[in-house]
């Protein structure tokens, strides 16, 4: 064979052309197989195979970093996440990735940066219920609770869904645990005896109960006997009117 002969030299263009694209058309497999495992909830092996992708693919699209920092998120890898959202930020500013990306600072309990950029992102769109309700979790494990519970209450206010307003009721309820944390029993009474008067339904109610008897621990081991006695023979009345 001539390696010269033009007629060889286009066998040899053609054939590197067509294994190219052969490769590459099994790289995007991989990624497929990594769609497919995410959508049937198969998490961890989805992020799995986005490694392996990556490996191979080296340099990623802008749709292909947010869809590897999403499997990220969902695979509870925040720090791999944080890292993808922060470079897709770098490059253009997107409301709903910077949510995300403040909603993985939240889950790792980075509450200072995500409170900035919740901050920031609520005063881009204070009508954005998701971006809201998650600045007064932020501020909920900030132990900012005062501004915790206006958002909460507010939100309350507004709300025209069951299921949202259990979930703020509840969220109310969980702000009474900070209070007894932070020994300020008066506060943490006041939320849970209110919540009572605002919803019927049992399974929150009996949480609330359940709440006061662990505050009744909380006030024995901080000896305060009479005010633990006041609140159990409380809440054996209110038990007992709910039979």
């Amino acid at each position: 064979i001539e390696p010269e002969n033009p007629d060889v030299k286009t066998a040899i263009n053609n054939y590197e052309l067509r294994l190219g694209a052969y490769e590459e058309s099994k790289i995007f497999d991989i990624r497929r197989e990594a769609g497919r495992l995410a959508v049937e909830g198969k998490i961890d092996e989805s992020f799995s195979k986005y490694e392996e992708y990556i490996n191979k693919r080296k340099t990623l699209s802008r749709d292909e970093l947010i869809e590897y920092a999403d499997i990220c998120s969902a695979a509870k890898q925040y720090g791999k996440a944080i890292e993808t959202y922060k470079k897709l930020m770098d490059q253009e500013f997107d409301y709903k990735l910077a949510l995300r990306l403040a909603q993985d600072y939240y889950f790792i309990q980075d509450a200072a940066n995500a409170k900035n950029l919740l901050e920031n992102l609520n005063k881009i769109d204070p009508a954005n219920d998701e971006t809201t309700l998650l600045l007064a979790d932020t501020y909920a494990i900030s132990n900012q609770l005062s501004k915790a519970e206006a958002i909460y209450r507010n939100m309350l206010l507004l709300s025209t869904d069951e299921k949202a307003t259990h979930d703020l009721i509840e969220r109310l309820a969980n702000l009474g645990d900070l209070h007894v944390k932070n020994k300020n029993y008066e506060k943490a009474d006041s939320l849970y005896n209110e919540i009572p008067t605002t919803t019927k339904e049992p399974d929150i109610i009996k949480n609330v109960f359940d709440k006061q008897i662990f505050m009744s621990d909380a006030l024995i081991n901080d000896l305060k006997l009479e005010a633990a006695e006041k609140l159990l023979n409380s809440l054996k009345a209110k038990i007992k009117n709910e039979e």
